[in-house]
C-alpha cells in the first residue's frame, strides 16, 4: 500500500482522472463520463485512507494489470513494458450511459 506521504496522485497533473470508470468494447478501453461517488472537485479521494474498502477502488497493480492507467501517470511513467502494451489502449471519445 502507498503511504500517504508517497502518493504520487498528489503531484498528478491528470488527478482523478483514474477514478473515472471504463468500459471494454472490441478490444478498446472507453472511459465513461462517471466517477466514483468519492472523486472531489479538485480530483483526490474524499476517502483516500480508506478507498480500499470501496470495492470499486483499484489498486495501482490492479489498474496495471487492467491498462487503465493513462500514459501520464505518475505511478507507470517509466515503466516501458507497461506503455508497450497493446491492451492498454484506451478511446479517446468519452460516451455518455443514460439510464431510464
Amino acid at each position: 500500500m502507498v503511504a500517504e506521504s508517497d502518493n504520487l496522485c498528489l503531484k498528478c497533473l491528470i488527478r482523478g482522472r483514474c477514478c473515472y470508470y471504463h468500459i471494454f468494447i472490441n478490444g478498446f478501453q472507453i472511459e465513461i463520463d462517471e466517477h466514483c461517488e468519492y472523486l472531489k472537485e479538485n480530483g483526490l479521494c474524499s476517502i483516500y485512507k480508506e478507498r480500499h474498502r470501496n470495492p470499486y477502488c483499484l489498486s495501482i497493480e490492479q489498474m496495471k494489470m487492467q491498462g487503465t492507467l493513462l500514459s501520464n501517470c505518475l505511478y507507470i511513467k517509466d515503466d516501458k513494458e507497461y506503455l508497450k502494451r497493446k491492451d492498454r489502449r484506451i478511446a479517446r471519445e468519452r460516451i455518455e450511459i443514460l439510464v431510464e
